[in-house]
């Protein structure tokens, strides 16, 4: 495995055209409360053609609009760590990790995915 450089991009797919938009909504960054990763694609290793298509397939066609976008070094700042996780239709996949913590404490969880959106950068597909 090696390691994500602080400066590589990575962004965190976005469908809903509400939140295709600077500034990125926090919403973006959680999934269920309690659940610590949240799955990113390292952008700047990927043919950004072949997975907006992937993610166009994935969920019926179309629908997505591209990435809230940080740098590793973005991601690490905010107590959170970053993890290659590639997935055989997905060899770009990586997940941020949220601090342990975080799992008992919602408003700490939520805290997190807002300061990921605060430093995040809408990019288009």
């Amino acid at each position: 495995m090696s390691q994500i450089s602080d400066r590589e991009e990575c962004g965190r797919g976005i469908w809903d055209s509400s939140k295709a938009k600077d500034p990125i909504n926090a919403k973006v960054f959680r999934d269920r409360f309690g659940e610590l990763e949240v799955s990113i694609d390292r952008l700047d290793t990927a043919d950004l053609v072949a997975l907006a298509d992937l993610h166009d397939k994935a969920r019926g066609g179309g629908r997505f609009k591209g990435w809230g976008v940080l740098t590793a070094a973005q991601i690490r700042s905010a107590s959170c760590e970053i993890v290659e996780a590639p997935l055989p239709e997905n060899p770009w996949h990586a997940n941020i990790v949220f601090p342990e913590a975080s799992k008992a404490d919602e408003d700490q969880w939520k805290q997190i995915s807002v300061t990921l959106a605060a430093m995040a950068r809408w990019r288009s597909k």
